[in-house]
């Protein structure tokens, strides 16, 4: 188990800073209306990967994120799905992966609405991976309940989406 709520027992360690109720909340609002919580997987290796994505196309906001979380970014021209116009405005897709996702979200749930849900899947899934520490012993790499929340975050993501295209 880790020994700090916030630290990792993990070769690629990643501290997170603890957030101000402020900075959570305000994190919380921008994941639900622009974010994505899920776990996604490589199935030629059979590997689950918790993430947390948000795309904005304010730069402020952006540049918000980044002060508050340890996330990858990069900035795009988004198109439509035939690639014929594009959008005048760049839009940045910012990405946090892996377990320190788990520790991100427990310090935003509280104040999460939309994707309360699915993040509190993720979370377990992540504190079970820690607690279990599957790299150290001869184990397989997930348990049932493990399995059960990746399915429960792929079917609340496909849910949401087939919500969406029926209200058009």
């Amino acid at each position: 188990p880790a020994e700090s709520p916030l630290t990792f027992p993990t070769k690629n360690t990643k501290q997170i800073k603890e957030l101000e109720v402020a900075a959570a909340a305000y994190l919380a609002a921008i994941i639900d209306g622009e974010g994505s919580v899920t776990i996604s997987m490589d199935k030629r290796r059979f590997l689950l990967s918790p993430s947390l994505g948000i795309s904005n196309t304010d730069e402020r906001i952006v540049d918000y994120v980044k002060s508050q979380l340890p996330i990858l970014y990069w900035p795009e021209n988004p198109s439509n799905s035939n690639g014929l116009v594009r959008s005048r405005r760049p839009i940045w897709r910012m990405s946090l992966n892996g377990l320190v996702v788990g520790k991100t979200l427990k310090q935003i749930v509280p104040y999460m609405t939309a994707k309360k849900a699915r993040s509190e899947a993720v979370m377990e899934f992540c504190q079970i991976a820690l607690d279990r520490e599957w790299w150290h012993e001869k184990q397989e790499k997930y348990t049932a309940r493990q399995i059960e929340l990746f399915l429960f975050v792929r079917q609340e993501n496909a849910r949401l989406g087939n919500e969406w295209f029926q209200s058009k």
